[in-house]
């Protein structure tokens, strides 16, 4: 997903290397180190997602740039019903959900609540079979009320859309 996030910052305009791994420190989604940034931005140089700009930033380095494949990439990523249920993959998602249409976010989120309630339905029914104690108990509880208060949110989140709201 690092490369989905990096194609969504480039939307916002031009980066350096080192400015991505700032921002996605700063979105709080994992840790991110330049060891993973750089090779992220060969892999979409290499595909024709992204592009190096001809100006570099006042410290002389290299500007990246999102192509229209880049573009088209990034969308289809984030409109992939496939990758839905992946949590990390999820919030990256989110970031930039915007720049889908809303029938497609509407979908995303839609197919985020029904993945949420298998999940909640699932949990709550090995906690009988599965909590080898009241902490392990305790803890799969807890993981399905998260679930079930992330539910309530999205299904806003659909409600605002529907609404036109958002």
């Amino acid at each position: 997903m690092i490369e989905t996030a990096i194609l969504g910052l480039l939307t916002e305009g031009d980066a350096h290397g080192y400015g991505l791994h700032r921002r996605l420190i700063d979105m709080g989604f994992w840790r991110v180190s330049f060891g993973s940034v750089y090779p992220a931005l060969r892999r979409l140089k290499a595909v024709g997602a992204v592009e190096v700009s001809e100006t570099k930033d006042e410290k002389g380095r290299k500007q990246y740039r999102l192509t229209e494949l880049g573009r088209e990439l990034l969308i289809s990523q984030l409109g992939d019903m496939e990758t839905v249920d992946n949590t990390s993959g999820f919030r990256v998602r989110m970031t930039f959900l915007d720049l889908l249409s809303r029938q497609d976010r509407v979908a995303v989120l839609a197919k985020r609540a029904e993945i949420l309630k298998d999940r909640i339905r699932a949990a709550r029914a090995s906690v009988a079979e599965n909590a080898r104690s009241a902490y392990a108990r305790s803890e799969m509880e807890h993981r399905a009320e998260s679930m079930e208060r992330d539910v309530e949110w999205v299904e806003r989140l659909i409600m605002q859309e529907t609404k036109g709201t958002s």
